[in-house]
């Protein structure tokens, strides 16, 4: 453990030499976050040197909240609801590859978990896009049959048209024809009367013609009568 300590304790000066010459900061951000490498166990200790007590042993994975660090390398931390220093060469700001592995698998099991809804989505949507090509067949066909079916109710209407025409043009034909008849019947009546009158007076003639030719044979005879007489 003695040797552990002192290599532990070397690299921690090489690191804090190394911090020197490159003009690192005393304190870090606050609230920064790291993880324990993999395969380690590192002691977390009451103050930022071997001597101080070690409170608690952190194993690989452990996740840490950063609340400072030392030119020497030494990083105050939060780690399991304590809080103590350990050394920051012991740190990653990546978690660790087992954890970084279940993360890993976590997330493609949920991938795998989408890819398979998205599938059934798609098999869903094929079935109603297979449905939907049938009702658009359907549809098709239907409008095909009203667009024929209004082609001959234009033609049966526009036949209507026709015959209501022609049947007004024999209505007025009719119409002509009963005023036609009507006058003749009229004409007819006055004819006839005109021929009434006309036969009454001629009748009237022949009788007054034969009552005269009747008085004038009856005149002769008497005359006649008397000669012979005498």
């Amino acid at each position: 453990m003695t040797v552990v300590r002192l290599l532990r304790s070397s690299r921690a000066a090489c690191a804090g030499l190394l911090l020197c010459a490159l003009g690192a900061p005393s304190a870090l951000a606050q609230e920064a976050q790291r993880w324990i490498h993999d395969e380690l166990r590192v002691d977390m200790r009451t103050g930022p040197s071997f001597q101080n007590r070690i409170i608690d042993f952190l194993s690989s994975g452990t996740p840490l909240t950063v609340l400072e660090e030392n030119d020497d390398g030494w990083i105050r931390v939060r780690a399991r609801g304590e809080e103590g220093w350990i050394q920051g060469q012991y740190t990653t700001g990546t978690p660790i590859a087992a954890d970084r592995l279940v993360i890993a698998e976590r997330r493609l099991a949920e991938v795998r978990a989408e890819r398979d809804r998205l599938s059934a989505t798609l098999e869903e949507l094929r079935g109603e896009a297979g449905n939907l090509g049938s009702a658009y067949e359907e549809a098709s066909a239907e409008v095909a049959r009203l667009n024929a079916e209004l082609e001959r109710i234009r033609r049966t209407s526009a036949e209507a048209l026709e015959t209501a025409a022609a049947l007004e043009a024999l209505q007025d034909e009719a119409t002509a024809m009963r005023t036609r008849m009507e006058d003749l019947s009229n004409e007819n009546v006055r004819l006839a009367g005109d021929n009434r009158a006309a036969g009454i007076k001629w009748g009237a003639a022949a009788v007054l013609a034969g009552a005269l030719l009747a008085w004038i044979a009856a005149s002769v005879g008497g005359r006649r009568k008397r000669s012979d007489w005498v």
